[in-house]
């Protein structure tokens, strides 16, 4: 459309042509001179054919016009081209108009007749001077070889020498009829001159050229969508995480609200719910890969916020305890705190604590669940701010604190923050055995891609990854059944 609406509002544009048979003056004998009487005719004409669209024809020309256009006008809207071999020129120009065109290319081709012809008409004259010049010469000759033979009237080498004279002279006045024939009819250099009889306009064409910007527009449709698609491929299927991170699905979490559970903690308030089932889902499938790992420690995060790794992690230490287990959960989430918030221990002393060699680390942990048989273990976020959290994760004395910590767990989870989102991360996935993410729908596939990378960089593998929030498991539950399980009419805590 937008094609179609700039052409419409253009100017119009008329092209007019005609056509030219050409002749070289100098190959009918109107210069004397031997070595410029002949030239290539068809080079001849492809240099005439700069002629056409010289200075001086387009000067030339636009006297003839009125000034109107000018000669730069005139020179800008000429073209010419042809067939060589065969003398022939087309000349073309274009004007707002079709009668203008017209008059364009009669004033060109008349310029270039007038100029030709006053340059043949000089080299005409310049050659009959020299004929002439020859001709008195030959005259003088002739009255001493008369002279001669009347002194000797029976000589026969002077006889023929008059006669050979005669002939000279005879031929030289021929030459100098010639020239002035050919200069009558060959002088201009144009044998014949086809005129335009119209002009068509070549502009604007909408049609056309909404077409071609149609084609266009289709074309760069095309490869922005190709480019967006491979730039910003979203995560729509709980599978489809597996290839990019070449890690397996260990669980596929429903939103809550779709199968009737209760945020934050479904499998403390719902704990027969389809959401309660996918988190010892995960606990199962995670506690197949740390066999496999001969490790303890795992590390949940995200590629960004909102992704839901906190109530992640949370859920998963929830499902693990019990049965004499008794996971150890730390929030290393320095800059949101989400899990010390969620159990009101936000200002408790923690991980931004350990501000020395000196004090005992597992002094930070603290016992979750009350009267529950689910027990938890878990260390806050921490009482102090940390100024510089890359750096303070970093030191040496986090890292044997993080040692105490984990040393006598059997199962350790820590909270991160987004691995894309901050540097400190990085630092906490060296404390780690394996690299638990959460992905949501509509995370980029290349963000993910991404996260990949990061986390191999440390060398901590990726165990796998639970896909949050999905919108397609309220039918399908992670083990398989369809619906929840029927809560048993036992007497249970609350």
């Amino acid at each position: 459309m937008i094609g179609y609406g700039l052409s419409a509002i253009q100017p119009p544009v008329f092209t007019a042509s005609g056509s030219v048979l050409l002749t070289d003056p100098r190959g009918t004998a109107v210069y004397v001179d031997p070595f410029t009487a002949y030239i290539d005719q068809g080079r001849y004409v492809a240099n005439e054919a700069e002629v056409f669209k010289s200075r001086p024809v387009a000067e030339r020309a636009s006297e003839m016009l009125g000034g109107d256009p000018d000669a730069d006008e005139i020179q800008a809207v000429v073209s010419t081209d042809g067939e060589f071999e065969a003398d022939l020129l087309t000349i073309r120009a274009t004007q707002p108009t079709g009668q203008g065109a017209v008059d364009v290319v009669n004033a060109v081709v008349a310029a270039y007749e007038e100029i030709v012809t006053e340059q043949t008409q000089e080299a005409s004259k310049n050659a009959i001077a020299s004929l002439q010049n020859s001709k008195l010469e030959l005259q003088v000759r002739i009255a001493e070889t008369d002279q001669a033979l009347a002194e000797h009237p029976d000589n026969a080498p002077l006889e023929a020498q008059r006669n050979a004279q005669l002939e000279q002279l005879y031929s030289l006045d021929t030459q100098i009829e010639q020239i002035a024939v050919n200069t009558a009819l060959y002088g201009s250099g144009v044998r014949l001159y086809d005129p335009p009889t119209g002009a068509g306009q070549i502009a604007p064409r909408p049609v056309r050229n909404a077409a071609i910007a149609g084609v266009l527009g289709l074309i760069a449709a095309g490869a922005w969508a190709w480019w967006r698609d491979e730039r910003d491929d979203r995560i729509e299927s709980r599978n489809t995480p597996a290839a990019v991170l070449d890690a397996p699905l260990l669980g596929s979490v429903p939103e809550f609200s779709a199968v009737n559970a209760k945020a934050p903690a479904p499998t403390i308030t719902n704990p027969h719910s389809t959401a309660s089932e996918a988190y010892h889902f995960v606990v199962s499938s995670l506690d197949l890969a740390l066999e496999r790992l001969g490790g303890k420690t795992i590390l949940v995060t995200s590629t960004g916020p909102e992704d839901g790794k906190t109530l992640t992690a949370l859920n998963v230490a929830i499902a693990a305890a019990g049965n004499e287990r008794c996971p150890l959960l730390i929030d290393a989430d320095e800059r949101t705190r989400g899990l010390s918030s969620l159990v009101k221990l936000e200002d408790a002393p923690g991980l931004t604590d350990i501000a020395s060699d000196n004090g005992d680390a597992t002094d930070l942990i603290r016992p979750l669940g009350g009267s529950t048989k689910a027990k938890l273990q878990f260390v806050p976020a921490g009482s102090a701010t940390a100024v510089d959290p890359a750096r303070y994760f970093r030191s040496p004395a986090f890292r044997r604190a993080m040692q105490d910590l984990t040393s006598d767990q059997d199962l350790v989870l820590i909270d991160a923050p987004p691995i894309l989102a901050v540097a400190e991360t990085t630092e906490l996935t060296h404390q780690a055995d394996g690299v638990l993410l959460v992905v949501r729908p509509g995370t980029s596939a290349q963000k993910l891609a991404e996260a990949r990378d990061r986390v191999q960089m440390t060398g901590t593998p990726i165990v796998g990854y639970v896909y949050n929030r999905a919108t397609d498991d309220t039918k399908d539950t992670p083990y398989g059944y369809g619906q929840p399980r029927t809560k048993a009419k036992t007497k249970t805590n609350s």
